[in-house]
């Protein structure tokens, strides 16, 4: 490797002095002091290797996996983005240790959803005498920087217009549910898509998988001064990646994909998309039902619920209240909003809801006739959705 030969090429002379040196005293002191020796020569290495590897500036001490790793792997982090912002092909970093690069690069990718003409990278080890000397890491880029530069021009023009409806000053809240419902209704679940890795399937395509969702609400919600990071694990045992955003100081969970949901009628086989709310700033309970993070990336335990979408829109009851669930139905429908949907706190309050309201036709009290009517049953969930 033309790094290794041209670093050796410049130590030459002091390996063979070394050699020598080691020669002289194996004849004189025996094994203790020819160990003792190769230590030094090992550390005048180096400490050479060491002054090669420049530290890189920190521009992400606000970021959330930033903020988890060590301080050796924060300095590997900050020479991968430094060398990613370059469009560096390869560059050395501080730390000897595959897993503190591999971690470290890990919480690059988790932090910097904006990096989407990068794709992966590849290491070098460096060694002597089976000694690791150094790590030289080299991100697999999918384009190059002209092509890079044109592609952000067109990437910044659609967040820009994504995010003209929303105020800077808007609450946390509204923030999260702008995010959220906007990537929904703007962009379709496609496996086949194209870039569905990166934003730009989100962004340029309209199209993409889990991944791309996650990070496009991460980018979304730093230009909105809101920190959120992408979580990967798994969902229903399947390989998956949502989100970990701060609203209000409290940490919540949001699944943009698996909040974006569809069903059938049977007067209509069409296909029909609705926003599922469940996944809107949810609690570790709630989500770890089906989620497993990867343990990648350390998450804290979310038990706020201020920010969750029911208990923020009123849409939580942990009593009976029929005429107050009675009476949101009824505002949802004269509204046109076309669902309504309230969540209950216990399995007998949600079975004693679709008693009284679908089966026993109390729904009819505050809504009048509206012909076929279509109830969404998520009894796990305890959670009752009306379809107009």
């Amino acid at each position: 490797m033309t790094e290794n030969k041209s670093w050796t090429k410049k130590r030459g002379h002091k390996f063979f002095a070394a050699i020598f040196l080691l020669m002289s005293v194996v004849s004189l002191g025996g094994c203790g002091l020819l160990d003792s020796v190769k230590d030094l020569v090992y550390g005048d290495i180096q400490q050479a290797v060491s002054e090669k590897i420049a530290p890189a500036e920190c521009v992400s001490a606000d970021r959330y996996a930033y903020q988890q790793i060590s301080g050796e792997t924060q300095a590997v982090y900050d020479q991968i983005v430094e060398g990613i912002q370059k469009q560096q092909e390869r560059f050395a970093v501080s730390t000897r240790d595959a897993e503190v690069l591999e971690q470290a690069f890990a919480a690059v990718l988790a932090d910097y959803g904006e990096f989407f003409w990068v794709s992966g990278y590849k290491y070098h080890t460096y060694t002597m005498d089976d000694e690791v000397m150094y790590l030289v890491a080299e991100p697999c880029y999918t384009m190059d920087v002209n092509e890079r530069k044109e592609v952000q021009q067109q990437v910044d023009a659609a967040i820009e217009q994504w995010l003209g409806d929303i105020s800077a000053t808007a609450t946390d809240y509204d923030k999260s549910k702008y995010v959220f419902e906007s990537l929904i209704r703007r962009v379709d679940y496609d496996e086949t898509a194209g870039d569905n890795q990166n934003i730009l399937s989100v962004f340029l395509h309209g199209k993409t998988v889990c991944q791309g969702y996650a990070e496009a609400a991460e980018v979304l919600f730093r230009r909105l001064g809101i920190q959120s990071v992408v979580v990967t694990g798994t969902a229903n045992g399947e390989p998956h990646a949502w989100n970990l955003v701060q609203l209000d100081g409290e940490y919540y969970y949001m699944d943009v994909t698996w909040g974006n949901s569809s069903y059938f009628t049977a007067e209509d086989s069409e296909e029909k998309k609705t926003v599922n709310y469940y996944y809107l700033n949810m609690t570790t309970r709630d989500i770890s039902v089906t989620h497993e993070p990867d343990g990648l990336l350390p998450v804290p335990e979310c038990t706020a619920v201020s920010d969750n979408y029911y208990v923020h829109e009123g849409r939580y009851f942990d009593k009976w209240d029929a005429d107050a669930i009675g009476t949101l139905f009824e505002k949802d429908w004269k509204s046109g909003a076309g669902k309504s949907s309230v969540r209950l706190s216990d399995d007998e309050l949600y079975w004693q809801t679709v008693s009284y309201f679908i089966t026993e036709h109390h729904l009819s009290d505050y809504i009048g006739e509206t012909g076929t009517l279509h109830y969404l049953d998520e009894s796990q969930k305890r959670i009752l959705t009306l379809q107009f």
